[in-house]
């Protein structure tokens, strides 16, 4: 078998090699000056780390305020980290939008201020529970600035968001509160009589001034209670439970408005970084030095044929 059309030793030839050589080390040079800062703006990233806190009040109160959200509650805040709400609040900050040169009175400008800019963070959750804010930009110090204050700016657009849910929770139960208090307040007014117990004597001949829950304790043992009595005392007590209950939930929603909202946990805030993430420099001189080479081969190839 003819095993010519596999001799390769023409690749090793001093005039090939000085020949592809040559060319590679001009890629090379080619490469490096068109990816240099003075044609290719670095991108920097900088990046922070924090675990999310707490927010619903019966966990914080059961766990004395310590504690890691759970998976919802992570994937909650990573939604307000990605939001336009976020967005919106970068571009009072830091003036985004004018420094990507976008003019938000224009039709589809916050579209494409939304597009733009939400490309450049990424906010997702770790395989340790954790989440991981980072930032790119062309300005080192602008991307590590940006991220520490989105971390700070998530909490407050979180406490904004708990903390007019949390007053119509506590509103709700404040009204049900009252309401159930006046009906509680009159069925009593009924039972006791305005300044006598003058229901309540005809009910009981003989009975003086004795409290309800006296006759809670006692009504059944006692001569002369009729049993629409017994019914109207215990429809009386169930009205103290319901009210009791309700009482506790306001009270409750009530301490959860004075208890501040707990912030995110940093455990590694954003610095400056130290090289840029974009271009890769070498990856892309390397890649073209080996293009070069693989086509030169290829061309040979062919020339020879």
């Amino acid at each position: 078998m003819d095993r010519s059309g596999f001799d390769i030793s023409w690749m090793f030839r001093p005039g090939f090699v000085k020949w592809v050589a040559g060319g590679s080390a001009g890629i090379f040079m080619l490469m490096l000056l068109l990816t240099s800062p003075l044609i290719i703006k670095p991108v920097y990233q900088s990046g922070a780390t924090i675990y999310v806190p707490l927010t619903l009040f019966t966990r914080q109160y059961d766990q004395l305020g310590v504690g890691f959200g759970n998976d919802e509650e992570i994937d909650a805040h990573i939604q307000i980290l990605r939001s336009t709400l976020m967005l919106d609040s970068l571009d009072a900050v830091f003036s985004l939008s004018e420094r990507l040169g976008i003019d938000m009175s224009d039709p589809g400008g916050r579209s494409r201020y939304y597009r733009i800019a939400g490309s450049r963070i990424t906010a997702e959750k770790t395989r340790y529970g954790s989440v991981s804010v980072r930032v790119r930009d062309k300005d080192r110090v602008y991307a590590a600035e940006m991220a520490n204050r989105i971390v700070a700016l998530g909490d407050l657009i979180k406490e904004d968001i708990l903390l007019e849910n949390r007053l119509a929770a506590y509103n709700f139960a404040k009204e049900l509160y009252s309401e159930k208090l006046e009906e509680t307040l009159e069925m009593e007014r009924q039972i006791m009589g305005h300044g006598a117990i003058l229901p309540l004597q005809r009910l009981k001949d003989g009975t003086a001034d004795i409290s309800p829950a006296e006759i809670f304790g006692r009504a059944e043992g006692v001569d002369g209670v009729t049993p629409g009595a017994l019914r109207q005392l215990t429809a009386f007590e169930s009205e103290l439970w319901n009210l009791t209950s309700l009482k506790n939930n306001y009270e409750r929603l009530r301490k959860s408005l004075e208890t501040p909202i707990p912030r995110s946990y940093v455990v590694s805030p954003a610095v400056v970084a130290e090289k840029p993430v974009w271009p890769p420099r070498l990856l892309l001189t390397f890649a073209a030095v080996i293009a070069f080479v693989i086509i030169m081969v290829f061309v040979r190839i062919v020339r020879m044929d």
